[in-house]
């Protein structure tokens, strides 16, 4: 209560007038009377009230009449009110005894606590690791023993013998706590505080947010007609309690475009607008004929039977939280403390799927789902009994995490990052505590261990995930586990190229079969013939404009000495079989004398052949090929390919082979001219040379190289192995069906693949079969292995039930017993934060030692209690 209003009460005791059971129960009066009455106090009196009231607000004056309920008139009302207020104003300036108030007692949590946190726990806190001199100042039972030096730092009562005291007043520097070297100091102020804790006995508090919460009682308030709601008592208390007034009500306009950004994160329309502040002044002017007809004279607390204006506001606020929108607007903040990104990170960066999981965020606060629900479902909607699509895409919430996919990297010692990473999130999403630290040595303030840690990270190390992404895959595949998506059409698709695909396999099975039978028999026909090559009759050959001469008798082309540039050669020559398989094409030194002086050094970078006639828009397919004597296979294919850039080497020997299939062979009269092109270049200039070119018509498996031809010559039964799946192998590849169905099983699956990509996928999370073991890592470093543990949770909090699973399913019911003091104060507060831009304990995602306190504890403790996560809506929390 202010002194202006302290002072008015005295004053009420000296009048017997209308007036004084108002001015004795001034909190029943309404708001804006209340703050009227509030203004003509602090400006001095200067008027009389009721020309400062009708002057302040005509309608209020009339109002105010209503209130008052002795139906005497207002001009009664007024003139008592005068005396009162006059009365008042004339002993204004006296002052009146008051009673120093006595110190109030020094609280651990909130005065003793953040200072030792920040000045001391750093070397006498929770972590041996760094602990010195044997004392620990978090724990009372180890503060009050003895440290190395033999003095107890904390002595109950007595100040003068506690070591704690003598350190912080120390005037030598090397005595005085905190050392120099820290660069911190105490104020006089604070270590005023810790002497006067000692002193009143050095009691201790367990930290305010392992406390479960208390449903405390509605405090009490001087204006109690003002709260509207729970909320607002407390509110109110502790705006009194610093002696401020509540803000006065915005206007309807003002309210509910701060409704429509609260609920659905969008400006309200103009419509909606002038609907809002059309029913709410309807309303106000139906709650203002009901108050008229209120004769009742009540001055206790504000009515519960809601009025005409809230009714409205009521069913307003319903139809925003029946809007899509209100979904996506809570849905951002959870996708925030989800850390949800649609890319990997690291350096490669890909895109990922994982939006199926945000639009179940989404839908989940537009259907109101539990709390409770919404936390198993994410952490371990998997697990669940007959787990659903939904409740295993849910489990994305820890799938969200970086993902490297860079080439080269460990996956142990990723898959001990995302693990980590998961500990981390689900301790400050859930608990709001910084376990991070723990990661590598006990918390240095808080009271949790590295063991702890470790049992934490055990509920999300049986993930079936290697740690690497899937770098390999197509820029949309996501890295396992993942769940694809319903998708039928896809599907129906998917399903008709995998009927063809079968068809093509059996068919290549069935090839493959009638291959093995028919070996020895293929064998024997290579032994007898082989490959019979009948040289081709050139017609034409030119260089550009120059016309290359042909020899008649031997069908060779003579190529001049060359330029170190490419050159094409065309030329246009008659096949002499009836039916062309395949065409060999030789170079050959002009001077074979020459020639060992100087080798032939050529790079034939395009060869390409077409029907006569024909542009060279349409050139035959040719495939490399291998037999005695020619280039290998390999390198025919850099002249075949469509890179510019690659050149088969020809060079080494006085003749060199370069041999080409056909696919499918020249029969009939398509084998009477082509036209033969060939892209040739050398690096410096060379000696001329020839070109003869030759054709057959065997099958492409009787063109072998070497290696292959020796393999035949032997006995069945003098080879190894290898060797048998070698001539098989070759067979097969040569086999014009076999490759044919090859090719088209290779298409299918790559038609299959381009398909499935369309599916949507979604990353979740699951279970191996066997657990892996958990280890807690020194340092945290994934090769340093330390003692095995189980999964756990920290001591400080509540155990978990002997009855629930060590997985993730036992985790997340454990977060939401309603025994767990964390999960609903955290929840609570972000909601909070969410709708008023700072949550009731400002750090929210840090409820822990170096954390802020909440401003308003009792408020938190009793939105907490009433929003356990066992079994209240979101909505409710927000």
């Amino acid at each position: 209560m202010s002194v202006s209003e302290s002072r008015l009460h005295s004053l009420a005791s000296f009048f017997d007038f209308s007036v004084v059971p108002f001015l004795v129960d001034i909190q029943v009066m309404p708001r804006a009377l209340y703050h009227a009455l509030r203004s003509y106090l602090t400006q001095g009196c200067h008027s009389t009230p009721r020309t400062f009231l009708t002057l302040h607000d005509p309608q209020l004056a009339f109002r105010a009449l209503r209130w008052h309920g002795y139906n005497r008139g207002m001009h009664t009302f007024l003139r008592s009110l005068g005396l009162v207020l006059g009365a008042w104003a004339a002993l204004a300036g006296r002052t009146l005894p008051v009673r120093a108030a006595d110190p109030p007692s020094v609280q651990f949590n909130r005065d003793i606590r953040p200072i030792l946190a920040e000045n001391c726990f750093a070397c006498h806190g929770p972590d041996p690791g760094h602990r010195k001199s044997g004392l620990r100042l978090d724990v009372r039972e180890t503060a009050l023993k003895p440290a190395d030096s033999g003095e107890s730092a904390i002595v109950p009562r007595q100040p003068g013998k506690s070591a704690l005291v003598t350190r912080i007043e120390a005037e030598d520097p090397g005595e005085r706590m905190p050392p120099a070297d820290s660069k911190k100091q105490l104020s006089p102020v604070q270590k005023a505080l810790l002497k006067r804790w000692i002193a009143e006995g050095a009691p201790y508090e367990l930290h305010w947010s392992f406390v479960p919460p208390q449903r405390h009682e509605l405090p009490a308030v001087q204006a109690r007609f003002w709260p509207r709601n729970a909320i607002d008592w407390f509110v109110l208390a502790r705006l009194e309690k610093e002696g401020l007034a509540p803000a006065p009500e915005a206007d309807s306009a003002t309210l509910f475009r701060r409704l429509s950004f609260d609920l659905t994160g969008l400006p309200p329309t103009p419509k909606d607008v002038d609907a809002f502040v059309r029913e709410m002044a309807e309303a106000g002017r139906a709650d203002a004929a009901a108050a008229g007809n209120d004769q009742t004279g009540s001055r206790g607390p504000r009515r519960t039977e809601q009025t005409e204006s809230e009714l409205v506001y009521l069913r307003w606020v319903d139809r925003l939280l029946s809007s899509p929108h209100y979904g996506e607007r809570m849905a951002v903040d959870w996708l925030d403390a989800a850390r949800f990104a649609d890319s990997n990170g690291y350096q490669v960066d890909r895109d990922r799927e994982n939006y199926a999981w945000r639009d179940w965020v989404i839908r989940a606060f537009n259907d109101n789902m539990p709390f409770h629900q919404f936390t198993i479902e994410q952490l371990a909607g998997d697990l669940l009994p007959a787990a659903t699509l939904d409740q295993k895409i849910a489990t994305g919430f820890h799938r969200n995490h970086m993902l490297n996919e860079e080439g080269g990297i460990i996956g142990e010692e990723f898959l001990a990052e995302y693990c980590a990473d998961r500990v981390e999130t689900t301790a400050t999403v859930w608990l709001a505590q910084t376990f991070g630290c723990a990661r590598c040595h006990d918390h240095k303030y808080a009271p949790f261990t590295q063991r702890e840690f470790y049992g934490l990270y055990a509920f999300f190390h049986n993930v079936s995930e290697s740690g690497v992404g899937n770098y390999g895959a197509n820029i949309r595949r996501n890295a396992p586990p993942m769940l694809k998506l319903p998708a039928p059409e896809i599907e129906a698709q998917i399903a008709a190229l995998n009927a063809e695909l079968a068809a093509e396999k059996r068919r290549a099975t069935e090839i493959e079969t009638s291959l093995s039978q028919g070996l020895p028999a293929w064998e024997a026909s290579l032994r007898e013939k082989g490959a019979q090559w009948i040289a081709a009759r050139p017609g034409s050959a030119r260089i550009g404009e120059r016309t290359l001469p042909i020899d008649p008798q031997s069908n060779v082309v003579a190529v001049p000495a060359s330029e170190p540039q490419e050159q094409v050669i065309v030329v246009e020559t008659e096949l002499a079989v009836g039916r062309a398989t395949a065409l060999s094409f030789k170079f050959s030194a002009a001077d074979k004398s020459e020639a060992e002086k100087k080798p032939l050094a050529l790079q034939l970078g395009r060869l390409q052949i077409f029907r006569a006639g024909q542009a060279p828009a349409a050139p035959l397919n040719l495939r490399p090929a291998d037999d005695k004597d020619s280039l290998p296979s390999a390198e025919i294919a850099k002249a075949l390919d469509a890179d510019t850039n690659t050149r088969a080497a020809i060079a080494g020997k006085p003749t060199v082979s370069a041999v080409v299939e056909l696919d499918p062979p020249l029969a009939g009269e398509e084998v009477a001219k082509v036209r033969i092109e060939l892209a040739v270049s050398s690096k410096e200039a060379g000696p001329a040379w020839n070109l003869r070119m030759l054709s057959t018509d065997v099958e492409p498996d009787f063109l072998m190289p070497e290696a292959t031809l020796t393999i035949i010559r032997k006995k069945a039964d003098e080879r190894t192995p290898a060797e048998q799946k070698q001539l098989a192998d070759f067979r097969l590849a040569r086999h014009a069906g076999h490759r044919a169905a090859t090719a088209k099983i290779a298409v299918l699956t790559k038609q299959i693949d381009e398909r499935d990509l369309q599916i949507p996928t979604a990353l979740v999370m699951q279970e191996l079969p066997q657990p892996r073991k958990t280890h807690i890592l020194i340092r945290g470093a994934y090769d340093k292995k330390g003692e095995e543990v189980a999964a756990g949770t920290p001591g400080v909090l509540p155990p978990m039930p002997a009855d629930l699973p060590r997985n993730r399913l036992g985790l997340a019911r454990w977060l939401v017993d309603p025994r767990n003091p964390l999960p609903a104060r955290v929840t609570v507060n972000r909601y909070w934060q969410s709708l008023f831009g700072a949550g009731l304990v400002r750090s929210s995602e840090d409820f822990g030692i170096r954390g802020e306190p909440p401003s308003h504890p009792e408020l938190l403790d009793w939105r907490a209690s009433s929003s356990a996560p066992g079994g209240t809506s979101r909505r409710c929390c927000g």
